[in-house]
This record gives C-alpha cells, structure tokens and sequence, in this order.
C-alpha cells in the first residue's frame, strides 16, 4: 500500500511540473496540489 501512495505522490509532483510548464499560476497549482492531497488522504484510507 505505501508503494502506491509513493507513487501517487510521484504522480502529483509531475502533475504540478506539467502545469508550471504550461504556464499556470503558483496560486493555482498549490490549490490543485491541495486537493489532490486531499484526495490521496482518502484514498489511502480506503486501501
């Protein structure tokens, strides 16, 4: 289980590289960021 949340995590911090590159606010991709969290919190629990 840990190995995915690992990659889960890898996934958002390319997620947030991606919408640097294209161009999007710091504001916007830390809120993204959030609730991305947010949602792996949960999903984390679900597993």
């Amino acid at each position: 289980m840990l190995q995915i949340i690992q990659d889960a995590e890898q996934l958002l911090e390319m997620f947030c590289e991606d919408c640097r590159l294209r161009g999007m606010m710091e504001e916007s991709i830390g809120r993204y960021r959030s609730s991305l969290r947010i949602f792996l919190t949960v999903l984390e629990a679900l597993l």
